[in-house]
């Protein structure tokens, strides 16, 4: 008896109909902040499971604003990220003493260019995982920079994005017809360890 290739685990049918971890949750804001701590502190945390105890902390914030489920079915706007930031960075201070902040990567309206040079002397000092963008336009997504190059920004992304290219990206200032991602300056993160 011949099933056919549509019946089978393995056939393309049957794997577009399969749901990857982050396609059916809003949880991108989330999974940006453990994912930029612990790129920042991975020389530095020891604590097995770290990004499971960290990921915890953001939930238990989440639900006791109340804000679980919206976040979880639709995802989460600027002050709700900046929140879940500081509840899962108090949870990386309690668990392994590494304390880390952020400041808002723009506190006005600039082009892709000067953002792009921005980001990039950010990186050069604090390392791979101290952005968290906010990515709209084509997508509405958080992310973490990992690397930024004369042709792409490098991610480390919850959802297996890898990069964007450059000539891809504008800022919700600029909006340049034909870019796919739009980035908001005043609305992404800058991560630093202190001390």
């Amino acid at each position: 008896m011949s099933h056919g290739t549509d019946g089978m685990v393995g056939s393309p049918v049957a794997q577009s109909l399969i749901s990857r971890q982050g396609q059916l949750d809003g949880l991108c804001g989330l999974y940006s902040v453990v994912n930029a701590i612990a790129l920042m502190t991975r020389d530095q945390v020891r604590r097995p499971g770290i990004r499971k105890l960290l990921s915890n902390a953001g939930i238990d914030q989440l639900a006791e604003e109340g804000y679980l489920a919206d976040a979880f079915k639709h995802g989460m706007g600027f002050r709700q990220l900046c929140r879940l930031y500081k509840a899962v960075a108090a949870e990386l201070e309690a668990l392994e003493g590494i304390s880390v902040a952020y400041s808002v990567a723009a506190n006005r309206k600039m082009g892709i260019d000067a953002f792009i040079d921005r980001v990039t002397a950010h990186l050069a000092v604090h390392g791979p995982g101290s952005v968290i963008l906010n990515v709209h336009g084509a997508i509405h997504h958080w992310t973490v920079v990992s690397a930024i190059d004369a042709r792409r920004v490098h991610l480390a992304d919850c959802y297996g994005f890898r990069f964007f290219k450059r000539t891809s990206l504008t800022t919700n200032s600029e909006q340049a017809p034909g870019r796919r991602h739009e980035l908001w300056p005043t609305q992404s993160l800058l991560l630093r360890r202190i001390g």
